[in-house]
């Protein structure tokens, strides 16, 4: 089913509120990627945060500057697979971008 104006106007406020977190925690989701993704090693063996330079020559630099952010974003993702399931719960996994994102974060 497709999620339109209309449908969202007649959801429950619980089945609201589900559709907001889930907002809010992709959003997030994005951001922390953003992050990450940013800090990747460049030829110059450096990357500018918070106008210093900052040593990242190979993937290991990177993993370990990214520490903080990818733990971060494993949380984020559990939060959108408990949320996702909290949806299906409220039969909300009748609409198509609900089905997608549950494959997406490891559900049925």
């Amino acid at each position: 089913m497709e999620l339109t104006e209309a449908i969202l106007n007649n959801l429950s406020t619980e089945e609201r509120k589900v559709f907001r977190q889930l907002h809010e925690l992709i959003t997030k989701e994005h951001s922390l990627c953003e992050e990450i993704n940013a800090r990747k090693p460049r030829e110059s063996g450096y990357f500018m945060e918070g106008g210093a330079l900052v040593p990242c020559a190979d993937e290991d630099d990177w993993k370990v500057v990214t520490f903080k952010f990818r733990e971060d974003l494993s949380n984020v993702r559990k939060k959108i697979a408990r949320t996702l399931e909290r949806a299906v719960e409220l039969d909300l996994d009748r609409f198509g971008v609900i089905q997608r994102q549950v494959k997406n974060y490891g559900g049925e």
